[in-house]
């Protein structure tokens, strides 16, 4: 006579079915927490404020190095700084924009 599976429709016999529910449940007690976690968080909009903050410490890293290039390479002529500096820090401008548009965007009610 062959072994009942615990768990109806399922193919596992004794403990391992009892470790599979178990982990099941862990895995479903992990999910609320972070659920419950994620909701404290957007329920603050720490999200929001944590982007721009990042957003805002780019802009202040690739400002002091566009003024140490300007100053390092004082020697060439000026457009060709500025082609390089634009060069460089257009493509951030563009997720500055994108990431200011979204904060706005999304503090208002």
């Amino acid at each position: 006579m062959g072994r009942r599976s615990l768990i109806p429709g399922c193919h596992l016999h004794g403990r391992t079915a009892q470790r599979v529910g178990l982990q099941k449940a862990q895995g479903e007690a992990q999910m609320k927490w972070l659920q419950r976690l994620w909701d404290w968080i957007d329920s603050r909009d720490i999200d929001k404020h944590v982007l721009s903050v990042g957003i805002f410490y780019g802009t202040v890293k690739l400002s002091s190095w566009a003024m140490a290039f300007a100053m390092l390479h004082a020697d060439k002529p000026g457009i060709e700084i500025a082609a390089i500096i634009a060069a460089v820090t257009a493509p951030y401008m563009a997720l500055q924009a994108a990431a200011i548009s979204f904060y706005f965007k999304a503090r208002t009610p």
